[in-house]
């Protein structure tokens, strides 16, 4: 019998790894595509961006780099790549939402679950590998750099701590290319939901939280949602399957001032977004024609003070622009006790002056109808279903 040396088997077990996962190294940014599953990495250090949320910021995890491959564990983060809100831009999917950039004074990178122009990123990756990942929302804190004297991936005003670079899963040897769920995650009555794919392949879905297989709905076109739904979806090609890949949309509730203040209960923003509807009570800063946003507080009547702060939300329109005291709105947006003193809508959120419920409903005094007619030679008066003679006497 031929003998297989330790080193054949390390090779053989080397070779079964690389036909399972293997991350490589993204030299340019046309490799990049909807679907592909990458990691953030630290260009000179063996450190990941980890699935631990370190306060405000992302925790590293540690890493092999074997030439231009990586090799994770469980810890590190996997990212799905999606496409940005914004025109030739990329969306960073964690499995629970998207990674933005959430400030202009702090170097915050968080995860939100609506995309929005600071969680889209333009990406430009050097032959080298060093790659250029930055936020194009109104937050200018939006440089995706590693931190190695803290330990931990933000974001900051410029290319000012360690270059990073993104390491792909290659479709190796039976390895079948995960279909992209996309869709507007958050949604106010109905949602498009679409799944990107290889062509070659078919992929399945559902919508009742099992997971997918080749007896499922075959995906052939776009569909809309109207409830939290979370969809799951497959990829085969013949046998061979992709991973499961789900996504859950989530119909926003629609909250009274009153009901989104009792929700601010922390100094760290909501994961969901609200639906508020109130009135302008008071305005804080007129529309900021720098930055595009607006500040003011809201309240559930005309002159019902200080309830909920919007704070630096951004006109759907024109017309929002000029938003005047009395105005009724609608602001979209996660809840924030900021510094566990005063409830908000946290920056970032939009707003929409909508019709007043109340306004141009008139008091109508509608006169009620009487009968009248002789019953056996006697007056007799009938209003609102009761009898009266003819001296208003109930009979």
């Amino acid at each position: 019998m031929k003998k297989i040396s330790l080193f054949s088997l390390a090779t053989l077990f080397a070779m079964m790894s690389f036909a399972q996962e293997a991350w490589l190294m993204v030299t340019n940014a046309s490799e990049l595509a909807a679907g592909d599953r990458v990691v953030v990495v630290a260009k000179d250090y063996n450190f990941a961006l980890s699935t631990n949320q370190k306060n405000n910021n992302r925790g590293q995890i540690g890493i092999t780099k074997e030439g231009s491959e990586v090799i994770i564990n469980s810890d590190v983060q996997i990212l799905t790549i999606a496409t940005g809100k914004v025109a030739g831009t990329w969306a960073l999917y964690t499995g629970s939402g998207y990674l933005y950039a959430a400030s202009s004074s702090s170097n915050y990178l968080r995860t939100e679950t609506t995309l929005s122009d600071n969680s889209s990123w333009k990406i430009e990756i050097a032959s080298d590998g060093t790659a250029s990942v930055v936020a194009q929302g109104a937050n200018t804190r939006n440089v995706m750099q590693y931190n190695q004297q803290s330990a931990l991936f933000a974001v900051y005003a410029s290319a000012s701590q360690k270059a990073i670079t993104l390491y792909k899963k290659v479709n190796a040897e039976g390895i079948v290319k995960n279909p992209a769920i996309e869709g507007e995650q958050s949604f106010k009555e109905s949602t498009q939901v679409s799944i990107s794919y290889d062509s070659a392949l078919k992929v399945y879905y559902t919508l009742d939280g099992s997971d997918p297989t080749d007896a499922s709905t075959e995906y052939t076109a776009p569909f809309t949602i109207t409830e939290t739904t979370t969809v799951k979806a497959i990829a085969y090609d013949g046998q061979k399957s992709s991973d499961v890949v789900e996504k859950t949309f989530v119909k926003m509730q629609i909250l009274t001032c009153a009901e989104a203040v009792a929700l601010c209960t922390s100094s760290t923003p909501t994961t969901e977004q609200y639906i508020i509807r109130g009135y302008v009570s008071e305005m804080i800063e007129a529309f900021n024609a720098q930055y595009g946003n607006i500040t003011f507080w809201m309240a559930d009547t005309k002159d019902g003070g200080q309830v909920l702060q919007a704070f630096r939300v951004k006109p759907v329109s024109e017309v929002e622009k000029g938003l005047q005291v009395g105005d009724y709105v609608e602001v979209i947006g996660s809840l924030v006790l900021y510094k566990n003193e005063t409830p908000e809508v946290n920056a970032g959120g939009s707003v929409e002056k909508i019709a007043d419920p109340i306004s141009g409903v008139e008091d109508i005094v509608v006169e009620k109808q009487s009968t009248k007619f002789f019953e056996n030679g006697q007056l007799v008066i009938i209003k609102d279903g009761i009898r009266y003679n003819a001296q208003g006497v109930r009979l």
